[in-house]
Formats: C-alpha cells, sequence, structure tokens
C-alpha cells in the first residue's frame, strides 16, 4: 500500500502536443480576412469546428483534436495522436508519463497543406499541460 504525506488534491494534470492554431490565432485570421472582426475575440464552437478541419484533414497517424482550456493558450486546435496511444498508457498505470508526440514531417506538410487551402496561418506547435 502507498502512503502519500504532504498535500493531495482531486485535480489531474495532463499533457499536450498539438500542431495547430490557438483561438487567438484564428481570430486574428478572421481579422484579417475582414477587418470588422480586429480586435474582437471569436468565440469558436470546438465540436464544429473540429469537424469541419476533419472534413479537409488527409493525414493517416494523426488525428484533428483540441485541448482542453489552457492557461497560456486558450485551447488549441490542430494535429494530435489518436487515442490508442493514451490508452496505451493508461492500461499500464503511467498517465503521468505520457506526453503527446510530435507530429513527423509528413503530417506536418499535410497539415500545412491544409491550411493554405483552407486560408488559414501556418500552423505551430503547441505544447503544455492543463488541469482537470
Amino acid at each position: 500500500m502507498k502512503i502519500r504525506n504532504g498535500f493531495v488534491s482531486n485535480s489531474s494534470a495532463s499533457s499536450f502536443t498539438i500542431y495547430g492554431w490557438t483561438e487567438e490565432d484564428l481570430s486574428n485570421q478572421i481579422a484579417k480576412i475582414c477587418p470588422v472582426f480586429k480586435g474582437i475575440n471569436i468565440s469558436i464552437d470546438e465540436w464544429e469546428f473540429v469537424a469541419n478541419l476533419e472534413e479537409h484533414w488527409t493525414g493517416d497517424d494523426y488525428a484533428i483534436t483540441s485541448s482542453d482550456h489552457h492557461d497560456e493558450y486558450g485551447i488549441v486546435y490542430g494535429v494530435g495522436k489518436a487515442g490508442s496511444e493514451i490508452d496505451h498508457y493508461m492500461s499500464e498505470g503511467r498517465w503521468e508519463d505520457f506526453e503527446y508526440p510530435e507530429p513527423n514531417e509528413e503530417e506536418r506538410k499535410k497539415m500545412d497543406e491544409m491550411a493554405e487551402k483552407i486560408n488559414l496561418p501556418k500552423p505551430k506547435i503547441y505544447k503544455g499541460t492543463f488541469w482537470a
């Protein structure tokens, strides 16, 4: 039996690595296209946006995803690893060791091409931890 000394909380943390965009990146792109939106924080329907991106995604090993809210970035949308990777670590009880691997060069190229095709800015790598 493990005994834990010190502070114990019910929160949990999860790391993420996503090649994509923050809500701020997307708001800035909308303002570029239509200046009347300059300075306005656009609220994005997370599920609809991810579904719309999936219609344009041609990658194989990575899936379109979004992070939970992160203190620095807000919500990040883009390419992340599929759930099977997470299941492997959770089945071994090593959730804290899991970190999404960065998309490989081929997957990044596909994401860059998709972004250009649908008039989104060049994606960037976002890494962080969010707390539940």
